[in-house]
């Protein structure tokens, strides 16, 4: 996309060339098709001056379907457990409607972080949750750490490849650390 910005300081038109990345195209894997003509939204996220490139985003111009799942995720955990429910109680509620666990298993990539996870000294005990299903898709493996813990001090970590979203509770002593569970996290990330 050819763009003709004003420069103040020489008070002329600027030719620039607008980019859109195909991963900033949509939050879906399936891209739209897009023709000359379209008029479409876009975020500005990043200016090359002396290349004289523009980068631009489409999806981030709507919200991320991913955060509104795992919102609604932690949301309804939290809501549940509002209601005098136990831990294990909540989980098996909300997993009842919407959990693919019956169906699809648990995902490979939660196992696997599960695993790594239960060998980290300190670490007590790593419990898979519910497996959900986003509106959007990954193309890699993404890993999220809730920032907030559970009142008995479990951290949430959500596990995401494709459509499939995992939760994951971590319980552990005093000798892990939330930035040792980041540190975990990312190592493991950058093998995906």
């Amino acid at each position: 996309v050819d763009f003709a910005i004003h420069d103040h300081v020489s008070n002329t038109q600027v030719s620039v060339l607008g980019l859109v990345y195909t991963t900033e195209v949509s939050w879906d894997a399936e891209r739209p098709r897009l023709s000359p003509g379209d008029t479409l939204k876009a975020k500005v996220i990043h200016v090359d001056i002396p290349k004289k490139h523009i980068f631009l985003s489409f999806k981030r111009t709507t919200p991320n379907p991913l955060l509104e799942t795992l919102d609604s995720l932690l949301d309804t955990a939290t809501a549940q457990n509002a209601h005098g429910l136990t831990e294990e109680e909540s989980r098996t509620t909300f997993d009842a409607s919407s959990d693919m666990r019956p169906l699809l298993g648990d995902l490979e990539d939660a196992v696997k972080l599960k695993s790594l996870l239960e060998t980290v000294q300190g670490v007590q005990n790593v419990t898979l949750g519910p497996r959900l299903q986003s509106r959007a898709s990954s193309q890699n493996v993404e890993i999220y750490l809730a920032k907030a813990e559970e009142s008995n001090g479990t951290k949430k970590v959500i596990v995401r490849r494709g459509y499939d979203v995992q939760e994951m509770a971590i319980q552990s002593s005093g000798l892990v650390s939330r930035q040792d569970l980041i540190d975990i996290i990312s190592q493991q990330q950058q093998k995906y």
